[in-house]
């Protein structure tokens, strides 16, 4: 009985590494025919596209004090998605005051700028990424993409809801900032906090719009698949990096 237990378990192995050998081939073999989109396409269509990062962080940090409601009004205008509520209600001036004037996001966002004068060689990623994006899903829409400073948000650095990117800036500040320490984050979740992993996390949370409902993934098996897709999606749009 021992003997035939080992036995299928050395051919469970044996079936599992042919499978897992083959799937990568087919995986490589189609990641290099999907790649070759011809270069005159993307430029065709990164000539189209219309990318702009709207720094949300920049206007709230420079509202003032003595015309406070007045300028939050204005802003509201121009990120609806930021401020929902009632600006006359005194509890939402209250809250929004504190935040402005709160010295740890204070220092926070002036970091955050230091690290992120600019967002232009950002933005020619999110081009060139989109470029793809738009050549394998001509009928997606472009998200919108805004920046903002969450407060060290750690558990949710990118949102995207409908056709809103939302990326907080001041989670991607290099993995040795001393406050993702002292939030207790561990180093193999903080050692991903810093510039280049913003473009992968970005297109990892847009691959849940092209990827199954995770509910319906029962064995483990199921889980690595779904995540191996998401992981493959985020590859196939940014391919240099």
């Amino acid at each position: 009985m021992m003997k035939i237990r080992a036995y299928l378990s050395i051919f469970f192995l044996v079936v599992l590494g042919s499978f897992l050998f083959t799937s990568c081939q087919s995986c490589e073999r189609t990641k290099e025919k999907k790649h070759a989109v011809s270069v005159a396409k993307l430029k065709e269509v990164q000539r189209q596209l219309k990318i702009s990062i709207e720094r949300y962080e920049v206007d709230f940090f420079a509202v003032s004090n003595d015309n406070f409601v007045e300028d939050l009004k204005k802003l509201q205008k121009k990120y609806p998605f930021f401020l929902e509520g009632d600006l006359d209600d005194v509890r939402n001036q209250r809250q929004l005051w504190s935040y402005l004037n709160d010295p740890l996001i204070k220092e926070i966002y002036e970091l955050t700028m230091k690290k992120y004068p600019d967002l232009n060689d950002l933005t020619a990623q999110f081009r060139e990424a989109f470029s793809y994006y738009s050549t394998y899903f001509p009928e997606e829409k472009i998200p919108h993409i805004y920046t903002y400073v969450s407060g060290l948000d750690y558990e949710m650095p990118i949102k995207l809801m409908d056709s809103i990117l939302v990326i907080a800036l001041d989670m991607y500040l290099g993995a040795n900032y001393k406050y993702y320490n002292e939030l207790g984050i561990p180093q193999y979740v903080s050692s991903r906090f810093q510039k280049e992993y913003i473009l992968p996390n970005c297109f990892s949370e847009i691959s849940y719009l092209h990827s199954s409902n995770p509910k319906t993934c029962v064995t483990v098996l199921d889980h690595m698949i779904y995540e191996g897709r998401r992981i493959y999606f985020t590859e196939m749009m940014l391919p240099n990096l």
